[in-house]
């Protein structure tokens, strides 16, 4: 049984996702701000000041515009009852980071998951957790 199951998970997946094998990739914008921008490797001082100058795809002499705010989960549920669908939202916090990329930042996962678990988990702060999964069923 314990053979089956991920074999189970692993056909379940790969039959979900067989019809994108055919599908292109779809680059939108990483090659110019990722792979050949030489100021996006790293944390280092220059390369988080140039994140705020002009240049910088993050920039915005308006702060942050329409499109690059956080989508909230009262939006997205208004959208979904319009549309005929009854919503339920769940806030999670205490999924605790074990990994990310840089070593600098890895250093600060700790301290990271130590606050997403004493902070976020405190009963008034739950719409303020991390992440939000907004179910909807149609009515």
């Amino acid at each position: 049984m314990r053979r089956v199951a991920p074999a189970v998970v692993f056909v379940a997946t790969f039959a979900v996702f067989a019809p994108l094998l055919g599908a292109g990739f779809l680059n939108l914008d990483d090659d110019s701000n990722l792979v050949r921008n030489p100021h996006w490797r790293g944390l280092s001082g220059a390369n988080l000041a140039w994140m705020w100058t002009r240049v910088s795809p993050f920039y915005s002499p308006l702060g942050v515009t329409e499109n690059e705010r956080p989508v909230l989960a009262h939006e997205v549920l208004a959208v979904f009852e319009r549309t005929g669908f009854t919503v339920s939202t769940q806030y999670l916090s205490g999924l605790a980071y074990r990994y990310v990329a840089s070593q600098r930042a890895r250093l600060l996962l700790p301290v990271y998951n130590f606050i997403d678990a004493v902070v976020f988990g405190l009963g008034f702060m739950e719409r303020l957790r991390p992440f939000v999964l907004t179910v909807g069923t149609k009515r």
